[in-house]
């Protein structure tokens, strides 16, 4: 029986010795941390796509809520923004909404096609953030051709606010990041949510990417928009202001 309990005895200090000499796996306890809303696409469908995340509803952004400062867009009945110009830029009236969706269905190459500043032949179609004028603001643009790719540009010039002042002047690369070729006639969303000085961005609900802004970028006070580079697309603009999340 001595015998016997001293085994025991013995066994339970074994594995009480082996557990506090293991390591422990560490556990994110953190209960602040955002997540993007699920968004779900597909070809067969002109609904939103874009749920709810508690709540906030985004709002469908019409036409009429777009000043055109360049190119040509066009809307279907059904609120669908068309666009077939080679160089059309956009912003919003009013707002500086912190949340911001952009689907679009690519159609393929615009009739007529215009170079970049820089003298690159560029098809792409992207978000504007913080616009204040062409010369102060945040691009956020899905790169279709030549190279594929998600591409988040500051542009920042002090002082200037009109294209003739800045020209292609100001820009640095925030982000560069290889996405999948698309596919004409193919449905793409670009997502992005703002959270003081952390942007984080999705592509088509499975690209994610999170970078912390410079300061440059913090002093930017103006609204979202669109841009697109010679190409032919269906759009959707949505947009609305995050919750605080405690």
């Amino acid at each position: 029986m001595k015998l016997q309990l001293s085994t025991i005895i013995f066994a339970g200090l074994f594995l009480l010795s082996s557990c506090a000499s293991s390591p422990s796996l560490p556990i994110n306890t953190s209960s602040s941390a955002k997540t993007f809303p699920e968004v779900r696409l597909s070809n067969e469908s002109r609904d939103s796509l874009v749920e709810e995340k508690a709540p906030p509803r985004l709002e469908a952004i019409k036409l009429k809520m777009l000043n055109v400062s360049s190119g040509e867009i066009s809307e279907t009945s059904s609120g669908v923004l068309k666009i077939s110009s080679p160089n059309p830029r956009a912003v919003t009236r009013t707002g500086s909404p912190q949340h911001a969706v952009l689907r679009f269905r690519y159609l393929g190459p615009s009739e007529k096609t215009r170079r970049l500043a820089s003298g690159l032949l560029r098809r792409q179609i992207g978000l504007k953030l913080e616009a204040e004028d062409s010369c102060n603001l945040i691009y956020i643009m899905y790169r279709i051709s030549p190279s594929p790719a998600l591409s988040v540009q500051l542009k920042h010039n002090p002082g200037m606010h009109s294209h003739s002042q800045c020209g292609n002047k100001g820009y640095s690369s925030l982000l560069e990041k290889t996405l999948p070729a698309i596919n004409d006639n193919s449905l793409h969303e670009i997502a992005f949510e703002r959270d003081g000085e952390l942007l984080n961005i999705t592509v088509d609900g499975a690209v994610k990417a999170s970078l912390v802004l410079p300061p440059e970028a913090l002093e930017l006070h103006g609204a979202i928009g669109l841009r697109s580079d010679n190409g032919n697309f269906e759009v959707e603009l949505f947009a609305g202001t995050l919750p605080d999340i405690n």
